[in-house]
């Protein structure tokens, strides 16, 4: 068989096609550490620890142990992570910390630095680490239990609650410890936490936080209208409250819901849900309604509830 210049061409073309793309191998690449500094001794016990980014690679592998990986006596963190940065509070102690970078098939060799925190009083330089509730936390529940992380060499923490709205002063504590129980009225608040010692404070750290006692405004059916007939597979709409979160519908042979056939909560947003009605023989009535809940946990009532008929 005699093969054309195009034809051989082609053949050429296909098999390039078909060549396999490999994955880089990182063996010679080597992660290098841009903070903190080698050998540094510091007061600071929260660090960023970063370094910058290797071509090719999908993730990094950061440890930190106590004293030095020759001889460790404390694991202080292993853990894998997709960003070339992570934020870590550390007791005073000296550490030694590596990283390398890694893809599908290949690794880097570990890069090596240790870092010295001493027990200096100097509280100027820390931040308190906030727990719990977390930032941002909507809730319907008026008794809140604030907390943070200890912090090595504070004395006290001055704990401040601030109306969001006005930024006035709701609450002022001096407290020993690292946690505080308030009950609050309905509002947008920020609360910030310093821990203090004799010469020093640290600077504040803040959080928001929303007590939310409101129901979501109630749904109204839209369509089909009461008695309607609609098909399998056809949906039921209804418009709802743009704050809410959640929705729940209900469906049942009889109005008063006691035994309902569909009983669902799902997520959506914005000022309109559905529902695709996949139930029902022919001839049958059937009654829905609707309720939605919002992010503190509060529920609207249920709409009027609205009959159709399977067609």
């Amino acid at each position: 068989m005699k093969y054309t210049h195009w034809m051989i061409l082609c053949i050429f073309a296909f098999l390039a096609s078909c060549k396999i793309i490999e994955e880089r191998n990182l063996d010679g690449d080597k992660v290098v550490i841009v903070a903190p500094p080698n050998n540094l001794q510091t007061s600071i016990s929260s660090h960023t620890f970063w370094w910058n980014e290797v071509s090719d690679a999908l993730g990094y592998h950061l440890q930190i142990v106590q004293p030095d990986f020759g001889f460790i006596e404390h694991l202080e963190l292993d853990t894998l992570l997709s960003k070339n940065q992570f934020t870590w509070t550390l007791e005073p102690g000296t550490y030694e910390w590596r990283v390398n970078a890694y893809n599908g098939s290949s690794e880097t060799d570990f890069t090596y630095h240790t870092i010295t925190v001493d027990s200096t009083s100097d509280l100027s330089g820390q931040s308190v680490v906030l727990l719990l509730p977390v930032n941002n936390f909507q809730t319907q529940d008026q008794t809140i239990s604030f907390t943070w992380e200890i912090l090595e060499s504070a004395e006290e923490y001055r704990f401040q609650l601030m109306d969001d709205f006005d930024n006035s002063l709701v609450e002022d504590h001096l407290l020993a410890q690292n946690a505080v129980s308030l009950t609050l009225d309905e509002g947008d608040y920020v609360w910030k936490v310093r821990a203090q010692n004799s010469f020093s404070n640290s600077p504040y750290s803040e959080f928001s936080l929303s007590i939310d006692l409101s129901s979501p405004t109630t749904p109204d059916v839209v369509s089909p209208s009461y008695g309607d007939y609609i098909e399998l597979g056809d949906s039921v709409f209804w418009s709802r409250d743009t704050e809410a979160v959640i929705d729940q519908f209900v469906l049942d042979n009889d109005s008063l819901f006691l035994s309902p056939i569909v009983d669902v909560e799902f997520s959506i947003s914005g000022n309109s849900g559905s529902y695709e009605i996949d139930t029902g023989t022919i001839g049958q009535s059937l009654f829905w309604r609707v309720r939605s809940m919002d992010q503190a946990g509060n529920w609207s009532d249920w709409s009027a509830y609205s009959k159709f008929v399977i067609n």
